[in-house]
């Protein structure tokens, strides 16, 4: 039996775990308990000069809340911390090894970064504009969103996704036709760096795409402008009214609010009452909104975006489409999105876990303060969502089922 090789070591450069948390430097003992650095999912990256026959070291992975061990290793890096023997390209090696190999008498480095374990604003309840235009624009956007918008028609509006290669929703909003542009209106938030995402797909399409110049309000439908003649919205369909420079969109069953987009009127926050009024009346039509506490979080279908036609089963490959058909045709569903109430003093934000008992089982989507009461959506394991739910593992800040406007297909298994 041969002995196992020894990685060589080039010193030159010393190993960086970047956990998202507070700068700090611990021993190589100590990353055994990194899972006490912070209350969320911390996802991490370990790359090291350290050579392996020939190669350089690099592994991607997270930290669950109260582990102490990483979970969840896109390159089963899960060895680096226990020693277990995993693959590292044709090879196969003890990551523990290597990593302590190359921090001989050194310590690991804990960087910040801005993405998981950042506290993150709650959402503004704000919301924006992409324009697209160009002559390759709908070819594009068909092959980037979940909606097939080749049903795009004047007079109404697509809710539509836009997934990660991995299925993961970046954002979901409504997509119209606005003169010879189409227009993608989501949150405030978002409209910047979706839009430059959205760019980098563009190659050599005649596409241009930019954060729309105008104002984006929610507003009560009895103070809309004169020239906007509203009926009740209340027949499943998108509407979206345009007049000169002025559009309104009403989102289906969205009981008494509307958007006003005005081209006439810059970008800049509105009415917060009015803003949480419109994400009270979302949530309580079931309509999912992702914000940037939630991005990459969801699969379309764990927000019903299948139950709320926003997706297309019949069109072509788009992005994240083999995730998104792969759920929906060859695995069962382990996740929905339900509506619940808790008592007003809950403190509730998109992105907080739920709890069944002391095992986290989903997430908020959005959560907004109401009459008497906090609302809120959120993705729950289908299995856990007749339990007693909680927004805390102790179980004090108890979920209230609420109804949802539709029907979802699936019930816990017996």
């Amino acid at each position: 039996m041969q002995p196992p090789l020894k990685p060589r070591c080039s010193r030159t450069q010393e190993p960086l775990l970047k956990i998202d948390a507070t700068p700090l430097t611990l021993p190589i003992p100590e990353s055994r308990r990194l899972g006490s650095l912070g209350a969320t999912k911390l996802d991490f990256a370990i790359s090291t000069s350290c050579l392996f026959r020939g190669r350089s070291c690099r592994f991607n992975g997270s930290l669950l809340p109260g582990s102490g061990i990483p979970t969840g290793f896109a390159a089963g890096a899960l060895g680096i911390v226990r020693g277990d023997r995993v693959r590292h390209g044709a090879k196969c090696a003890r990551m523990e090894s290597v990593l302590h190999h190359a921090t001989d008498r050194s310590q690991l480095q804990i960087m910040p970064t801005e993405s998981e374990n950042t506290i993150k604003p709650a959402p503004s309840g704000n919301w924006g504009a992409i324009r697209i235009s160009g002559a390759d624009r709908r070819p594009f956007l068909q092959g980037q969103l979940t909606q097939d918008v080749n049903r795009l028609e004047p007079g109404a509006a697509l809710l539509a996704g836009w997934a990660s290669p991995k299925g993961r929703l970046l954002c979901v909003g409504w997509l119209f036709e606005w003169e010879e542009d189409d227009w993608l209106v989501l949150p405030a938030e978002l409209a910047d760096p979706i839009a430059k995402r959205l760019r980098m797909f563009v190659l050599r399409s005649a596409v241009n795409i930019e954060p729309a110049n105008a104002s984006v309000h929610p507003v009560a439908q009895q103070d809309l402008p004169s020239q906007f003649q509203v009926i009740s919205n209340t027949n499943n369909i998108n509407n979206c009214l345009i007049n000169d420079n002025k559009a309104v969109l009403l989102p289906a069953n969205l009981a008494d609010m509307a958007l006003l987009i005005s081209r006439d009127d810059p970008p800049e926050p509105g009415s917060q009452q009015l803003a949480n009024a419109w994400r009270l009346a979302m949530i309580d039509a079931g309509l999912p909104s992702v914000w940037p506490a939630t991005r990459e979080e969801f699969v379309p279908q764990m927000l019903n975006l299948d139950l709320l036609d926003g997706i297309s089963f019949r069109k072509g490959c788009y992005v994240g489409q083999e995730i998104v058909a792969r759920t929906q045709n060859l695995g069962r569903i382990k996740r929905r999105m339900y509506a619940f109430s808790a008592s007003a003093d809950t403190h509730a934000a998109a992105g907080s876990p739920v709890y069944s008992g002391n095992q986290t089982v989903g997430q908020v989507v959005d959560a907004i303060a109401g009459p008497n009461e906090v609302r809120l959506l959120a993705v729950i394991r289908i299995d856990n969502s007749a339990d007693a739910l909680s927004l805390d593992s102790e179980g004090a800040c108890q979920l209230r089922p609420r109804p949802l406007p539709y029907n979802l297909p699936e019930t816990p298994a017996a």
